[in-house]
């Protein structure tokens, strides 16, 4: 399945001094909702160059990055799933069923 432009916005907040390894953004395509199939993209985020929260009582760190493909190509339908991996870590971010000709957002499982 083609998709000319795909686009993700990637939000991640963590609390500061937790984690100490830098975050590894993974797009997974599986066909059932239930597995996180096969890594399409992976993309990593420095952890020096997290910025802080505006809310200094907060004390934590954020990521907001667009994650933009042209000539985005799926090897079926199914559900795309986003991950964040920190060290041993992992924090599922978001999932998103891919039909042939449609994609409809769900909210975070």
């Amino acid at each position: 399945m083609h998709i000319p432009k795909f686009a993700l916005g990637i939000s991640y907040f963590e609390e500061k001094d937790v984690f100490v390894d830098d975050i590894i953004i993974r797009v997974f395509i599986s066909e059932k909702a239930d597995d996180d199939g096969e890594k399409i993209i992976e993309q990593v985020f420095f952890r020096k160059d997290m910025s802080s929260l505006p809310d200094q009582s907060m004390k934590g760190q954020k990521i907001f990055s667009p994650i933009i493909i042209a000539g985005f190509v799926l090897p079926y339908p199914g559900f795309l799933k986003v991950r964040a991996f920190c060290g041993s870590t992992v924090t599922p971010m978001g999932s998103l069923p891919v039909k042939q000709g449609s994609i409809v957002s769900v909210p975070v499982q």
